[in-house]
């Protein structure tokens, strides 16, 4: 009997080799235990056991033996565990209200970083605004029309820590909607605080300061966003410009 309960515990032992345990035998005597791992087994004959601590080979006999155990290491509960993924992996990404800039009069705009885990690099920026614009008809007609812009940029963000320097270029597409149908050729609407019509796109650059923080919180900018495609001008002050300047002041929200 046994005998049959060793080679039960000898044929488990065999089936869990890749585990890591040591192996211990305990003889009849009641003082000696060989402690190491069972390399090699004779059914109802011996077993051999290289020892752990003395490096050696011992064979011993089956009849000799009064049991076999196994004993897996204890887990340390006082090493430091390892650190969960960083959520930092995720695109740093952003919502803006922005004020003048490339959206026109007002807008918001969603940004995201286009390398994971960084603040800083290429990103892709687009928006939406809308205004309502007095104007004038050829009739001189007192009336406003709507105004939405649809501000698309690729902008860089180079420095560290939370302060980064901000450059970007794209295209702001504008869209008019007159509060009524126009009523022919001669009706043509005009924009009043610039003095002359916008055409449907119009380039812009951008050059300004973006404050990022390094996890989620709010984020500011301000910036220089020129738009290019029509001049700028106002006789009464002498000035001619060939873009229309624009300064740009946002405020929002990073969650990523």
């Amino acid at each position: 009997m046994r005998a049959a309960f060793l080679l039960l515990a000898l044929l488990t032992a065999g089936g869990a080799r890749a585990q890591v345990f040591t192996e211990k035998v305990f003889l009849l005597d009641s003082v000696t235990v060989y402690e190491g791992l069972i390399i090699e087994q004779a059914p109802s004959k011996y077993i051999k056991i290289v020892r752990s601590r003395e490096k050696d080979t011992v064979t011993v006999p089956l009849n000799s033996i009064w049991k076999l155990t196994k004993e897996y290491p204890k887990p340390d509960t006082t090493a430091p565990r390892k650190a969960a993924p960083c959520a930092g992996r995720d695109r740093h990404r952003a919502v803006y209200l922005e004020v003048l800039g490339a959206g026109g009069l007002n807008s918001v705009s969603y940004d995201s970083r286009l390398q994971r885990g960084r603040r800083d690099g290429w990103g892709l920026r687009a928006g939406i605004g809308f205004w309502m614009v007095p104007t004038i008809s050829y009739y001189n007609d007192t009336l406003k029309q709507a105004l939405f812009s649809i501000p698309l940029m690729v902008n860089y963000l180079v420095g560290r820590r939370k302060g980064f320097l901000e450059l970007g270029a794209g295209i702001t597409y504008f869209l008019s909607v007159p509060q009524r149908p126009r009523e022919g050729p001669k009706d043509q609407y005009t924009i009043q605080q610039l003095g002359m019509r916008l055409p449907d796109v119009l380039g812009t650059f951008m050059i300004g300061y973006r404050h990022v923080p390094p996890e989620k919180g709010v984020t500011w900018g301000v910036s220089l966003n020129p738009l290019v495609g029509k001049r700028f001008n106002v006789p009464a002050a002498g000035i001619h410009l060939a873009f229309i300047p624009s300064i740009g002041v946002k405020v929002g929200y990073k969650f990523g």
